[in-house]
């Protein structure tokens, strides 16, 4: 039995596109039978398996997919080939104003808007959440957490335990895993590796094949090179 069905006399405008509710046919994971969820395009951006969901102020657009037991809710879109998985959860902003460029659900804040685009994989246990953007071919999964207007995108990987928070960039083919935490305004590009339980915070850039591991505390400065270029 399906477990939600699309609503055609409820729709919206997203970045351009027509697209429309989707109410519960049954209960299921925490959502009830009747329980109205957010904007789909079709009925390929939202598993009929598992309990996937998509909330009220979330949308889910072009190729994009959510399945497995993936939630996506508050005000998040994922669009483009995006495919969000596994148990992840990617949650955006609930109070404020309307959004800016998408044109619809008030009550939303824009600040906090999630974005997932392009051909980014999130899966695993991820959590992302508040004004995060994840776009391009970047991959987040594991137990990975990514929080706070941090921008993850080109072919990089957030993994393991890592924590990517505040306005941090990962960029290129760049990793960040472990343990490891990247804050601040801190920025991760190139092929540089974080790992362990590294801290990098501030306004410190890693670029080249630099790798910054074990319990290092890097708060400010330029590191690139070829220091311990491969690390697994």
């Amino acid at each position: 039995m399906k477990k939600y069905k699309i609503l055609y006399n409820e729709s919206a405008f997203v970045c351009g596109k027509k697209l429309f509710r989707i109410v519960a046919l049954r209960s299921f994971g925490n959502v009830a039978e009747g329980e109205k969820g957010g904007f789909v395009e079709n009925y390929c951006n939202l598993d009929q398996e598992g309990n996937c969901w998509i909330g009220q102020h979330s949308a889910a657009m072009d190729r994009a997919l959510v399945k497995d037991n993936a939630i996506v809710c508050g005000a998040a879109i994922v669009h483009g080939y995006a495919t969000v998985s596994g148990n992840a959860f990617i949650s955006g902003g609930s109070s404020g104003s309307v959004y800016m460029n998408v044109g619809f659900l008030s009550g939303c804040n824009y600040d906090e808007f999630v974005e997932a685009g392009g051909s980014a994989v999130i899966s695993g246990e991820a959590v992302v959440k508040h004004g995060v953007r994840i776009y391009q071919n970047a991959k987040v999964y594991g137990c990975a957490t990514v929080l706070n207007k941090a921008t993850v995108k080109g072919h990089s990987e957030i993994y393991g335990n890592a924590l990517i928070s505040g306005y941090a960039r990962i960029a290129d083919h760049a990793r960040v895993f472990g343990f490891a935490t990247v804050k601040g305004r801190s920025f991760i590009k190139n092929n540089a590796v974080v790992y362990g339980n590294a801290l990098v915070t501030g306004d410190s850039v890693v670029m080249g094949s630099y790798a910054v591991g074990g319990g290092k505390r890097i708060s400010k400065g330029i590191l690139s090179g070829k220091r311990n270029p491969v690390i697994e």
